[in-house]
């Protein structure tokens, strides 16, 4: 009877669990203490080979979306009221099938994914969160942003800075007149000022969320007739912007989005049998290229939202179809509808931040809106102080 060889241990860690999914291998902590103590506290180089393997195959690649989800309820018989629920789905790309992973607090929102951490906004706070390792760590903005309700965030992204292996978010916060820039770097565990340019008060955001292309967040703008791309660069921590292609015109919609890891941007009429023009940018002379177009699309009552990054299946709002331009079909990914709220290319890792904790579902919220009850804002601060000082006048104290 042969017997099978065992391969040698640093075979199996180097060149095996390297390569296996993330959800694999947390599985694999049972198989033995071995396995145990190598995948519950993975060395800094294990976790970077797993993640190279794992960001570059396609098969292992996923979008991660912040849907609603809408529920119907019956406050009275004669009233039926629709509300919703805030969701984090995953659609896997290999089987264009999603799971619900989490429901997420209501007034959360996902700002982007990198390296298999995602980061949301939560009542003014911060989150990074790993939805494989079920890790979460709560940041909070620095003063005198964070509270004051004077400082409104006009946007917020989140990037990666390859030069130095880091997270950064970025936030830019609105007061009467100014504009407010500052900026996380997950290293440092601390916010630093931004340099916010003068064009940039002009400029009309729409919307706060981002597309991430090489670790870089991107948001549409207009100003005027004016359509154009403004990029965060995570490495210099400088703003650059781009104009949109001119062959987009008032009656188009049209999505910036992330292909193949590069900026593109799909444009299109709202109409059945719709074609899809597909632009590429060239950032290093600020010039669109038309590439291939989509179509036609015979779904005029939903709207793209986001794509693949290693393919061009085009996810739909509202709908939850798929477009294949390959088969030119739409295919149902399942059943009902959902609010796309943001979507990002994800891909589940091992990676970890310094102080992430285990995510308990429901009462990590309950616990985080605690902390933020806790702070004391300056101008709370302020009305305590001469309260107090009324307190002591009145029992002759002063």
């Amino acid at each position: 009877m042969s017997t099978l060889l065992a391969l040698p241990d640093d075979i199996i860690v180097g060149h095996v669990l390297t390569r296996l999914p993330a959800k694999s291998l947390i599985r694999f902590k049972c198989v033995c203490k071995a396995w145990l103590y190598i995948l519950s506290n993975p060395d800094p180089h294990f976790v970077t080979t797993h993640l190279t393997h794992t960001s570059r195959n396609p098969d292992y690649e996923c979008l991660i979306m912040s849907v609603n989800k809408f529920v119907r309820s019956v406050r009275s018989l004669s009233f039926p009221h629709r509300r919703h629920s805030r969701w984090v789905e995953i659609l896997s790309r290999s089987r264009f099938a999603y799971t619900s992973v989490h429901n997420a607090p209501e007034h959360s929102q996902m700002i982007g994914s990198i390296n298999g951490l995602i980061c949301l906004t939560y009542k003014r706070m911060f989150l990074f969160w790993n939805p494989a390792l079920g890790l979460v760590k709560t940041i909070l903005p620095p003063q005198p942003y964070y509270g004051n309700k004077n400082f409104l965030m006009k946007l917020y992204g989140l990037g990666w800075d390859h030069a130095e292996s880091e997270f950064k978010v970025v936030v830019c916060y609105r007061d009467q007149t100014l504009l407010h820039g500052v900026v996380y770097t997950s290293n440092s565990d601390s916010w630093i000022g931004l340099d916010i340019p003068d064009t940039f008060f002009i400029r009309c955001i729409m919307g706060n969320t981002a597309t991430i292309v090489q670790g870089c967040p991107y948001w549409t703008a207009t100003t005027g007739y004016d359509k154009f791309v403004l990029k965060f660069e995570s490495a210099s921590n400088h703003f650059k912007e781009f104009m949109l292609p001119s062959q987009i015109t008032r009656t188009h919609r049209y999505n910036v989005v992330n292909i193949k890891d590069s900026l593109a941007t799909m444009a299109y009429l709202q109409l059945p049998g719709a074609m899809v023009d597909v632009f590429h940018l060239d950032e290093e002379y600020g010039v669109w290229s038309k590439t291939y177009t989509l179509g036609p699309i015979h779904c005029c009552l939903a709207t793209l939202s986001q794509c693949f990054k290693y393919g061009d299946e085009v996810v739909f709002n509202f709908a939850k179809l798929l477009y294949d331009p390959k088969t030119q079909g739409i295919k149902v990914i399942g059943d009902g509808h959902w609010d796309f709220v943001s979507g990002y290319s994800y891909t589940p890792s091992l990676v970890s931040l310094l102080g992430m904790k285990s995510l308990h579902t429901e009462s990590h919220w309950t616990s985080l809106s605690a902390v933020e009850n806790s702070v004391v804002t300056p101008a709370q601060l302020s009305l305590r102080l001469v309260f107090g000082r009324l307190l002591l006048r009145c029992f002759g104290c002063d």
